[in-house]
């Protein structure tokens, strides 16, 4: 059984605007739009909906994620650019 304030949200969400679109609707548009003026957060937002969140792997071993060491190598010369 669900929630009182998810069964009342839901309610919510699939209520009409005066304009005819749904709650629910009239969010994804904003998010969109957000996400097509550059709203990394957004666009991070429609792609964990829509594509899923990206799986981490995990070593069973040792209960690590596998990550790949990245070695950074700063030369006398990148020095003097910085």
């Amino acid at each position: 059984m669900e929630s009182q304030v998810t069964d009342a949200l839901r309610i919510a969400l699939a209520e009409r605007l005066p304009d005819g679109r749904t709650v629910n609707r009239a969010i994804a548009d904003a998010l969109v739009n957000k996400a097509v003026a550059g709203d990394i957060q957004a666009i991070k937002e429609i792609a964990d909906r829509v594509e899923g969140r990206p799986a981490v792997q995990v070593d069973p071993a040792t209960n690590a994620s596998r990550q790949r060491p990245i070695n950074i190598v700063v030369t006398e010369a990148d020095l003097g650019t910085m």
